[in-house]
């Protein structure tokens, strides 16, 4: 289970948001994406990556790797690093959606 927390004027901490996944959480990271949206990614035990929309949880993408994302660092110009079980590094961008020409 995940949670979302928010902090009300009375300076106490709720749950906002409740997102239940499925393959069990081994870590958070947050940053945004190539357009400044929130971005939560939860590295789980089925050697995947999954990316979600905050607030919404809507599920953005997944990165699949050889075994469990152990470590996760965000890097300049929207580059962020994972590493797996295995002693893997991976580099990752986010790429801008192609703009489609409006006629």
């Amino acid at each position: 289970m995940v949670n979302a927390w928010l902090c009300t004027e009375e300076g106490t901490l709720k749950v906002a948001y409740t997102h239940a996944e499925e393959n069990g959480v081994l870590g958070l990271y947050g940053m945004t994406d190539a357009d400044a949206k929130p971005i939560l990614f939860c590295s789980c035990k089925d050697n995947s990556v999954r990316m979600y929309e905050l607030p919404t949880f809507l599920e953005r993408g997944r990165l699949f790797t050889r075994q469990e994302v152990r470590s996760f660092e965000i890097g300049p110009d929207g580059l962020f690093f994972t590493g797996d079980g295995t002693g893997l590094l991976n580099v990752w961008k986010w790429l801008e959606e192609p703009k489609v020409p409006s006629s």
